[in-house]
């Protein structure tokens, strides 16, 4: 089953709409050094996941605990994060050289016998890339509908949309509506807030399909329209 996430910033432009400021990032966020093979800034759409992705085999689940992250779902654009090192196998055998028994003379037979006919070395793998699907917030009418837009998603599928309090991913959350991919993996759509979300600050918004796809984001609560 492939699961994809993805961060979304949620940053809309101070001066375009009011809405948001980049705040700077905490020194509660700041890089931690122990293993760290590398860094990795982080940009605009990145998750942990799709970072790891970078530095295989290194898992999200190494980088989140290298960076001491207790919400795995929540990092910042800019953020520094450690990328810890490959762990080795533990418990691998040293190997030991055995002696070499003395060789005893043989006569060299009259005629060379043919060694055996070397065969072609199996083709290199293409790499297979990797998408994932993300969608955005397109505009807003506050307690009313929010409009979104994505990207990436498997042609032809439909996803249920999903709202929910900010912070639980609308998992689980209650259904807004359905949204069928686009021939070129597009998507859109505008679904009507649930009353018990109405007067909300900041609602969670999530789209399900099948095979276990999914996408995720959030928008301010404000009439809003973005570019």
């Amino acid at each position: 089953m492939r699961k994809w996430t993805t961060v979304l910033t949620g940053v809309m432009s101070a001066l375009a709409l009011g809405l948001a400021t980049l705040l700077p990032i905490s020194p509660g966020l700041a890089l931690a050094q122990q293993n760290c093979a590398s860094t990795y800034v982080v940009k605009t759409g990145d998750t942990l996941f799709s970072i790891s992705l970078g530095f295989a085999p290194v898992t999200w689940q190494m980088i989140a605990q290298a960076n001491n992250l207790t919400d795995p779902n929540h990092i910042l654009v800019g953020q520094s994060l450690c990328i810890p090192a490959a762990a080795t196998t533990p418990g691998a055998a040293t190997p030991t050289k055995t002696p070499a028994a003395t060789p005893t003379p043989t006569k060299a037979p009259a005629t060379p016998t043919a060694g055996p006919t070397p065969t072609a070395a199996p083709p290199t793998a293409t790499p297979v890339p990797v998408t994932i699907p993300v969608f955005s917030i397109k505009a807003v009418t506050r307690d009313t509908n929010v409009t979104i837009a994505g990207q990436n998603f498997p042609a032809g599928a439909t996803f249920t949309a999903r709202m929910g309090a900010y912070g639980t991913l609308a998992a689980n959350g209650p259904q807004v509506g359905t949204a069928k991919v686009n021939a070129d993996g597009t998507i859109a759509g505008t679904f009507n807030i649930p009353a018990e979300f109405k007067g909300a600050s900041l609602i969670a918004i999530r789209l399900d399909g099948p095979g276990g796809w999914y996408s995720y984001n959030w928008f301010w609560n404000y009439t809003a329209t973005v570019p």
